[in-house]
């Protein structure tokens, strides 16, 4: 294999952020740095970033490659109406959360495909082997019987097939009307079969791509294929349905059909597999696995679960073992004596596992947003994770005044990213799950906010806690800090809070009717600005007292201008009013949609998240900018100096752009 070229980064650092660009002067920021091997060579991303041209038109039209590590020029100066057109996509780290996963047939090779890539990892090290960009969301992948060829199914009906010691496509197809649902090569490699949601069975030929046969005849969408050991017979399945069988070489005609019947309260199976020689066929129902022989239909075994309902179930290669996985535990069996192998307990913290698989060498792989494994124990025994894939829920983001990417995530989680693209360190903020997080405007301080109602203050940099304050008795929604750090907004289902952040003491509670989405305090403390159900509030701290109010669905607060930008719609037209916050004055209106927004410091330019970044100029009302960032949902935010421009969603992804 690869490995000997390959980074040899810790594996949290395997997917790290792509170069990010930052000034000089961070390298005064005191966070400790990991030691890397001078050998290190990084893995390349296969991708081109796309960058706008300084040309009045907001189109991007210039192609910057960029890999994890590489060094981008400092940028060229702070993000302007007159400049915004020249913006360029410095950065990008973009792990996502697991969707699929496939293990190699010969034990070398794991794929995990998330949001946007697939990623190859070696099976015994899990050191990353390569990264290669997904056509669309992955809904299926697998390997052929001898690892060479990997095939990716997407949402969107399309099926590509690549080489994995080169990385490259060998074979593109796709079903016209239905996204992929399973896949499988056939023993010899030499044909693949798909099935999508219209209920259709392609089989094609590989490489060339020539379509051999189509199979119809499902009353369902097929999700189980296999092919017999001879690759003579394909057989699938599909809930509600029954087990068909058919010949390669005939017709789109099933040669039998063998009927999973229901259950004893006359459920139909909920989900089903074949081993990996196609001779066994196991039909999960809940309560219980029927296992089918595949020749002839016959019953082998029925193991009976005694505890909670099966979710998931999985043959080895062999067929010599089956898993079973329910809420928070695996069973293991042999098939052919019935008997439990193992027994394994799955965390309590861990999200829901969605995919279980089995390696030749008998490890049992279980992938939730990400990826874990463990060897197969004598006795009981939990899940054991050597292997981190992807980050938690995004929850909040920002850059500090050196230009350093922090990020907080629901799990208390705070990541901060190097000037050469890794991953610096992630640092714990307490041990409860947070609810929101909110970074002070110099970002020095961190204020996390937990599901039990307490609220601390951290720095960012060390992980250290400063000081908790006064408990809200009610799960916060939103935080945010006033300018000159000496407030502390927050918002609950029915209040607004403010607290003394020097002592920590909550000196203001104002009711609500709504519950709070969003809050910013102003520079000086004295105006607080609140979003709930489709209004925006302000507020005078001292008083508790309302003194303005606008319909609005988004908000974005420019402290250093003091101006808000409110997202509306009126008469079915959406648009974002610029107004002062002193007098409610209306300074612009932007025709446009989003849904996220933030304003520069200077409150110059406005950034709208929407189907792509538009930057407008909050004066003009003129658009500046258009960003293609292939996200719809993200949180927007400027640097303090205005330099840059994150975009950040709540599966890890990461996108940083600049003037060059």
């Amino acid at each position: 294999m690869r490995l000997a070229s390959q980074a040899r980064f810790e594996p949290i650092k395997l997917l790290c952020l792509l170069g990010l660009a930052a000034l000089t002067a961070c390298n005064s920021l005191q966070f400790p740095t990991p030691a890397l091997e001078p050998s290190a060579t990084p893995v390349a991303i296969r991708r081109a970033l796309v960058a706008a041209t300084p040309t009045p038109s907001p189109t991007p039209t210039q192609f910057v490659p960029a890999h994890r590590g590489t060094a981008i020029a400092v940028p060229g100066g702070t993000l302007s109406p007159s400049n915004a057109g020249q913006m360029v996509l410095f950065a990008e780290h973009e792990q996502g959360f697991a969707r699929q996963m496939a293990a190699s047939a010969n034990g070398d090779m794991i794929v995990v495909a998330s949001s946007r890539y697939l990623h190859l990892y070696n099976s015994w090290d899990l050191q990353t082997l390569d990264i290669i960009p997904a056509a669309d969301m992955t809904t299926s992948v697998t390997f052929s019987a001898d690892g060479d060829l990997l095939a990716c199914g997407y949402s969107n009906g399309a099926v590509q097939i690549f080489d994995t010691e080169k990385g490259a496509i060998i074979q593109e197809s796709k079903s016209e009307k239905g996204q992929i649902t399973a896949l499988a090569f056939s023993p010899d490699r030499s044909m693949l079969a798909a099935a999508s949601t219209d209920r259709i069975i392609l089989l094609w030929q590989v490489p060339s791509g020539q379509l051999l046969r189509t199979y119809t005849g499902h009353i369902s969408p097929p999700t189980a294929l296999g092919f017999s050991e001879d690759g003579k017979t394909l057989f699938s399945w599909g809930s509600g349905d029954a087990l068909k069988v058919w010949g390669v070489a005939a017709g789109g005609k099933s040669k039998r059909d063998f009927y999973t019947a229901k259950d004893k309260s006359g459920n139909f199976p909920v989900n089903g597999t074949f081993s990996g020689d196609g001779k066994l066929f196991a039909a999960n129902f809940g309560k219980s696995i029927r296992v089918f022989q595949t020749s002839n239909g016959y019953t082998l075994r029925v193991l009976n679960v005694d505890n909670d309902p099966l979710r998931l179930v999985a043959f080895s290669d062999d067929g010599t073992l089956l898993a079973g996985l329910s809420q928070r535990q695996i069973t293991i069996w042999s098939p052919s004596s019935g008997k439990i192998v193992a027994t394994l307990n799955v965390p309590k913290d861990d999200p829901p596992i969605k995919q279980i698989a089995f390696q030749r060498n008998e490890r049992l792989l279980a992938l939730s947003d990400r990826l874990l494994s463990w060897q197969i124990p004598d006795a009981e025994a939990s899940l054991a994770r050597p292997h981190e894939f992807a980050s938690n829920y995004t929850i909040s983001s920002g850059i500090n005044r050196y230009n350093i990417a922090l990020t907080v995530e629901l799990d208390g989680g705070m990541r901060i990213w190097n000037t050469d693209g890794t991953l610096q360190s992630v640092l714990r903020a307490g041990e409860g799950k947070m609810s929101c997080a909110a970074f002070s405007a110099d970002m020095d301080m961190l204020a996390a906010g937990f599901w039990d109602g307490s609220v601390s203050l951290w720095r960012p940099g060390t992980g250290k806690r400063l000081k908790s304050l006064a408990e809200s008795q009610q799960v916060l929604t939103t935080l945010s800090f006033s300018g000159n750090q000496q407030l502390l907004a927050g918002g609950t289902k029915d209040s607004l809070l403010i607290w003394q952040i020097s002592d920590g003491s909550l000196i203001k509670t104002i009711p609500a009717k709504q519950p709070i989405q969003w809050v910013a305090l102003s520079n000086n403390g004295k105006r607080l600005i609140s979003r709930s159900a489709g209004e925006v509030h302000i507020w005078e701290v001292h008083t508790g007292k309302q003194i303005a109010q606008y319909k609005g669905y988004a908000a974005a607060y420019a402290a250093n201008a003091d101006i808000v930008a409110v997202a509306t719609l009126k008469d079915m037209q959406w648009a974002v009013e610029i107004r002062q916050v002193a007098d409610g004055k209306q300074i612009a209106s932007i025709p446009a949609k989003g849904y996220a927004l933030a304003l520069s410091p200077d409150g110059s330019l406005l950034a709208i998240a929407g189907n792509e970044i538009t930057l407008w100029d909050t004066h003009s009302g003129i658009l500046r900018a258009s960003l293609n960032t292939g996200k719809l949902y993200g949180n927007l935010s400027f640097s303090p100096d205005g330099r840059f421009l994150l975009l950040t969603s709540g599966d890890g992804t990461l996108q940083l752009w600049g003037v060059p």
